[in-house]
């Protein structure tokens, strides 16, 4: 996953309105601090030129009215991610790859990581433009948010689901690491100097802690 780039090839994921918005207006309003977009490109591809992108995601800002979600909040709106735009090349769709589960997971993976920047946001919130893309979300847990979106309902993924699932990520390597779950839970809630004595579970709220985290689990 890298940054956008200028002089973005051409990407056919949905009937030209992400080629359009890549080619001609992601750059764009990143700078203007509107959004930011991540590619996902082939590795066995990056020598040419232009790399082939594979897929992309930008996320947004917005509100959400209190009676859209679940939880105790005030009668006002509230502040929420949005995963405003998400696809996939369709040479690469339902390929061993699974571009999109990954860039699905790299997105709450980013949402969370502005969640720990800011500590706003009480969901990510997307708008399917398919069916077979509003059946996709639903595997991961996205909830009906009471509203529909150019026929497809709108949904939302709590801030808080998009943690447990992380933590169930981190614990999951940490098993394969230490061999067994009882050592993982006992790593992953003991503090270490490593982690400026927080433990592994508490710094799943620190900036950047994540990234932190699976280097701890995976490259050490």
């Amino acid at each position: 996953m890298i940054a956008l780039e200028p002089n973005l090839p051409n990407l056919s994921v949905l009937p030209q309105a992400p080629n359009e918005f890549l080619k001609k207006r992601a750059s764009q309003q990143a700078q203007q601090s509107i959004n930011r977009t991540w590619v996902a490109l082939d590795d066995e591809m990056v020598d040419f030129h232009p790399t082939p992108i594979v897929g992309f995601y930008t996320l947004t800002s917005c509100t959400v009215a209190h009676t859209d979600i679940q939880g105790n909040y005030p009668h006002y709106p509230l502040p929420a991610f949005k995963l405003a735009w998400f696809g996939v090349h369709n040479e690469y769709q339902g390929t061993p790859m699974r571009v999109g589960e990954e860039l699905l997971v790299e997105a709450l993976l980013q949402s969370w990581e502005l969640f720990t920047h800011t500590q706003l946001g009480v969901a990510l919130v997307v708008d399917p433009l398919t069916q077979k893309s509003e059946d996709f979300f639903r595997k991961y847990d996205f909830q009906e948010i009471g509203r529909s979106f150019h026929g497809q309902e709108t949904l939302y993924l709590p801030m808080r689901k998009i943690r447990q699932m992380i933590e169930a990520d981190l614990l999951l390597g940490a098993e394969e690491k230490f061999g067994s779950r009882t050592k993982a839970e006992r790593w992953f809630d003991t503090p270490d100097s490593l982690f400026g004595d927080l433990s592994p579970r508490k710094m799943i709220d620190v900036v950047g802690g994540v990234g932190i985290l699976e280097d701890a689990i995976y490259e050490s």
